[in-house]
């Protein structure tokens, strides 16, 4: 299989083919809504991942088509640089082999440095094998000092999928190969997934090689916590079960030791892929990916995305199918501290609003229970794809892809697809209502809560939350918490408690209105949920009903519907 068609690059190939008219006239756009964009490139494609190294640092690193750090030492090399968190360039660096190279992965090392790995079709680090590309790996450090390189392959097609750290100073990576490249192949296959563990110092300490008669591709490693990972793919053949139709879904558990734990298959009837995963934190994992049919749910469009997430011994807890009646997948995601899951993709349709057209991209917030909290649509008309997704810190988000336009605003369009790479907010909206109010004792009535503003930190008298049809002449309070929407039974009206406990509660205040008739009404700013309690915090994802009075109710109180919303910085 030459380069260009390397399984890894898929996500890539899929959407700039959908975009290939665009890219070629690129319009102009507004500056996207980030603290900061920055974009590079050559005349030909260039494309970014992108990592948090903790402390401020944010590594950036791809493939690139011309000379982004340093003269072109092939048709295509492999840059890597250095930013600060204000966006700030410390350092850039670029290296090759005489061939075409990619960087396909590119994670923090958990000590201030980075691993980057990919395939290589000539000299990077060792001797090339032959047949198409060789796998590479290497460790720098966070002033760019090589610490470790390895390039490993056959006489046939090798490259890295997807890398994660293993939790014990090391990395377990993992890839393709269409050779024999670990001692006991397990696979009759043309093509196999293989997974190493190298500990700090660049030694491998395992090898693992396996696969059916058909095609098998690794394109996620997710850590799990306790030395070994969760791995997924794509199956054309019977790798955990029988195959449903074209490509399956896959994914395994490896321990530390590189044993395998368990093994599972699922698909639709057309093609389905796992494009990337995350620790849930948990000793779990969040597993996403696209679809062609209905595999997580109804299929919706051309090719849909999903999220997954799964338990310790591959049970899942939940799963979704999301899209519209076009084109939507996940490339990215990354675990969200406080909880839950970010996703990045690319979409022709519209997920949510400030799309500018063609390809766009999106980011989603999902919670750990798998409801949305909030997604984020934006782009240029030429065209965008995302490839790495990161935590910054709280509140901050890195991203980072390909674009065919200018993401930074204005000019004149690039001569090839660029670089490019952002840090953003925290995703939050006006925030989703659930659960059910209960009736008042008026008949008729029910109160209903309603959100305006954005619930940002910096400005948090600038949120709301208000509630009308409240009985006149009362008084009422909100009550929140921070641990998870719920809906129990509470009263004789129909009410529910609408959240998790601990429960936090406001000041009371007077709703107004007339007694007998229930037109009173009661207002929350985001202040008051902040001095009421210590847990309102940025990042924090909040669930909030009212409660007031209602005497002639024979539990002397009315509920609210709830409203969960996530607070920004």
């Amino acid at each position: 299989m030459p380069l260009s068609e390397s399984p890894v690059r898929w996500p890539v190939r899929a959407f700039l083919r959908c975009a290939a008219m665009t890219l070629l006239t690129a319009w102009p756009a507004p500056a996207q809504d980030f603290t900061w964009v920055k974009q590079v490139g050559g005349p030909l494609q260039d494309d970014a991942f992108v990592a948090s190294g903790g402390a401020g640092i944010v590594f950036v690193g791809g493939t690139a088509g011309g000379d982004l750090g340093g003269p072109s030492v092939g048709e295509l090399d492999i840059w890597l640089a250095r930013y600060d968190l204000a966006g700030n360039p410390v350092w850039i660096q670029q290296f090759g082999s005489t061939g075409p190279d990619l960087a396909t992965a590119l994670i923090a090392d958990g000590a201030g440095g980075v691993y980057l790995a990919g395939y290589a079709s000539g000299e990077l680090f060792a001797p090339f094998v032959g047949g198409f590309a060789d796998a590479w790996i290497t460790r720098r450090s966070s002033t760019g000092v090589p610490l470790w390189s390895t390039q490993l392959g056959t006489l046939e097609n090798d490259g890295v999928g997807a890398m994660a750290l293993d939790g014990a100073g090391g990395v377990i990576v993992g890839g393709n190969t269409d050779g024999h490249l670990a001692a006991v192949n397990l696979s009759v296959g043309t093509s196999d997934v293989w997974l190493a563990r190298f500990d700090d110092a660049g030694n491998m300490t395992w090898l693992r090689q396996f696969g059916t008669a058909q095609r098998d591709e690794l394109t996620a490693i997710a850590s799990d916590g306790a030395g070994g990972a969760f791995v997924g793919g794509v199956t054309y053949g019977d790798l955990g079960g029988v195959n449903a139709g074209f490509g399956d879904v896959w994914y395994a558990h490896y321990d530390a030791l590189g044993t395998r734990l368990w093994l599972r298959q699922l698909g639709s009837p057309a093609e389905d892929r796992v494009t990337c995963g995350a620790s849930d934190g948990a000793g779990g994992a969040y597993l996403c990916g696209t679809t062609l049919g209905a595999l997580m749910g109804p299929h919706l469009g051309s090719v849909d995305a999903w999220v997954a997430r799964i338990g310790p011994l591959g049970l899942g807890l939940w799963s979704r199918q999301f899209g519209t009646a076009q084109y939507e997948a996940v490339a990215a995601c990354a675990l969200r501290p406080s909880g839950g899951v970010y996703l990045a993709g690319a979409t022709d349709g519209v997920l949510a609003a400030g799309g500018q057209g063609g390809v766009d991209v999106w980011m989603r917030l999902v919670q750990p229970n798998g409801d949305v909290v909030a997604t984020k649509q934006y782009g240029t008309q030429a065209g965008e794809v995302p490839l790495g997704l990161a935590v910054a810190g709280l509140g901050q988000v890195l991203i980072s892809g390909v674009s065919g336009g200018n993401m930074t605003g204005g000019g004149s369009p690039p001569p090839g697809a660029e670089a490019w790479f952002a840090l953003d907010e925290e995703l939050c909206d006006q925030g989703t209502t659930y659960c059910v109010a209960s009736l008042t004792s008026l008949p008729g009535c029910q109160a209903a809560i309603a959100s305006a503003g954005t619930p940002s930190a910096s400005d948090p008298s600038g949120f709301t939350l208000s509630s009308g049809a409240i009985p006149g002449g009362n008084l009422g309070l909100g009550v929140f918490s921070t641990n998870g929407p719920a809906s129990f039974p509470l009263g004789t009206l129909g009410g529910k408690a609408c959240f998790l406990p601990p429960l936090f509660r406001t000041g009371a205040q007077s709703g107004g209105g007339t007694k007998g008739v229930c037109n009173g009404a009661l207002t929350l700013t985001l202040q008051d949920l902040i001095e009421a309690a210590p847990v309102v915090v940025p990042g924090a994802v909040v669930q909030l009903e009212f409660w007031a009075r209602d005497p002639e109710n024979a539990d002397g109180f009315l509920l609210s519907n709830a409203v969960q919303f996530a607070v920004c910085p």
